[in-house]
């Protein structure tokens, strides 16, 4: 018989709805230092962004699932960043999740590849920017509309337009 972390992680497998209603109401995930409260909101902004994850390697320990975290999304892609694979530990509580915080020292690789569209964004397109700073599906689907928009705009190697 499966223990509820044990339960709980296959479902995350499955799909967001279903990945959403694993986590408490007052769950908090943790990214890159900041935290949020709630599963749906990241979950929604992952799925608008286009984030395919693959978690690997559990290791169950009472209410503690240890794994390994890999994600990739669109302006991964576009950069031709293969996506970070860190560590992540999920904290149950009452059958389920109420902390997920994955190691933010992982992914600091990929700033030196999409700080370029960082730049870009916010001089060329600041109501988009505004729009991306908060966790919905919209504001994920901006960012993944806005770094296909970034690669289009940029010279290809041999310096025509990359969309030429």
């Amino acid at each position: 018989m499966q223990t509820d972390p044990q339960r709980l992680v296959t479902h995350l497998h499955a799909n967001a709805d279903a990945a959403a209603a694993l986590f408490l109401d007052t769950a908090r995930i943790e990214e890159e230092g900041v935290s949020y409260a709630g599963g749906r909101a990241v979950l929604d902004y992952l799925v608008g962004e286009r984030a395919h994850i693959d978690l690997s390697d559990f290791r169950i320990l009472g209410q503690q699932v240890a794994c390994t975290y890999h994600e990739v999304n669109e302006l991964d892609r576009v950069v031709g960043y293969a996506g970070s694979r860190r560590q992540a530990e999920f904290t149950f509580n009452q059958g389920q999740i109420a902390t997920f915080p994955p190691d933010p020292r992982e992914r600091q690789d990929a700033h030196r590849l999409i700080a370029p569209f960082f730049t870009w964004i916010k001089t060329t397109h600041p109501a988009e920017w505004a729009r991306m700073s908060t966790l919905t599906y919209e504001s994920g689907a901006t960012l993944a509309l806005m770094a296909r928009t970034w690669a289009a705009s940029l010279p290809a190697p041999d310096g025509t337009s990359a969309s030429s």
